[in-house]
């Protein structure tokens, strides 16, 4: 078995193997599977996928396989759980390892899987323990945790904008010119709004990755095609951060759009809702 830095896997079942036994640690957040229309869950019933954060700062990722029967005659069934533990780490990041280094996704099951962890962590959904819904916002008393990527981020909503990380600010406090960009994230896909308080707000709809959502630009108000083709190719913002890409007059959009975030931090979701389509 490989040797991950400040990672144990343990086996429980038929055979059991415990690298390390960590302390007993209070659940604070747990991610699950959650089929979505043409969606499917890659689980197909046959086992269960969480993800736990633990108050001691470790995240727990557990692959257990339900019981299923043993040859014939006398019934026998057989179940095996298999726990990896990534020490002083949070969900996000797990994620991010799991998608980045495919060895340990196979470590975890016990077999290499050619999709690897994608289809899995597209369709985890996180909830606080004992919260009665999904954290599709994050708490308006946290602390945003500046240098994490977008991708890295759970499912939810969200608002980010080109100014110092707050979760207090006001629409009063948005200063002239600056931009904001509210949206939903479901996996990889994006949907969210572009926007200055003083000006135009556009809708963008694509995949994120790292800091950077690349994808099609849908306009709340008819562009004539001339006034479209002026526009396509170049920057929709001063600063650059929205490039827009090809014009399209039947769609009213620009697709192969790139939004820059990377100079941009967390802050509360404010009144508005996030959205979860263009149209």
């Amino acid at each position: 078995m490989s040797n991950f830095f400040k990672v144990s896997v343990f086996l429980s079942g038929i055979i059991a193997i415990a690298l390390s036994t960590p302390a007993q640690a209070a659940v604070t957040t747990q991610c699950q599977i959650q089929s979505r229309e043409g969606q499917p869950s890659p689980l197909a019933m046959r086992a269960l996928f969480t993800l736990e954060s633990t108050s001691d700062g470790n995240v727990a990722v557990t692959y257990t396989n339900l019981p299923s029967p043993v040859g014939v005659g006398q019934p026998v069934t057989i179940e095996q759980t298999r726990k990896m533990i990534f020490y002083n780490s949070t969900i996000p990041a797990v994620r991010q390892q799991m998608l980045s280094n495919p060895t340990f996704f196979t470590e975890l099951r016990g077999f290499s899987d050619p999709e690897g962890f994608k289809p899995f962590n597209d369709l985890l959904v996180c909830r606080s323990v004992g919260a009665d819904k999904p954290q599709s916002s994050p708490p308006q008393s946290s602390t945003p945790q500046p240098g994490a990527a977008i991708a890295d981020l759970v499912d939810g909503s969200y608002r980010y904008w080109n100014g110092a990380p707050s979760m207090n600010v006001t629409d009063k406090q948005l200063r002239p010119g600056s931009f904001t960009f509210l949206f939903t994230k479901a996996g990889n896909r994006i949907v969210g709004i572009f926007a200055r308080p003083d000006d135009l707000a556009i809708c963008m709809t694509g995949t994120v990755k790292g800091n950077t959502i690349s994808g099609v630009v849908n306009l709340p108000v008819r562009f004539s095609d001339a006034e479209g083709r002026s526009r396509q190719n170049k920057p929709f913002d001063p600063p650059g951060y929205l490039k827009l890409g090809t014009w399209s007059n039947a769609g009213n959009a620009f697709s192969s759009s790139t939004l820059n975030l990377s100079e941009f931090n967390r802050i509360n979701i404010g009144p508005r809702k996030a959205p979860s389509t263009c149209r």
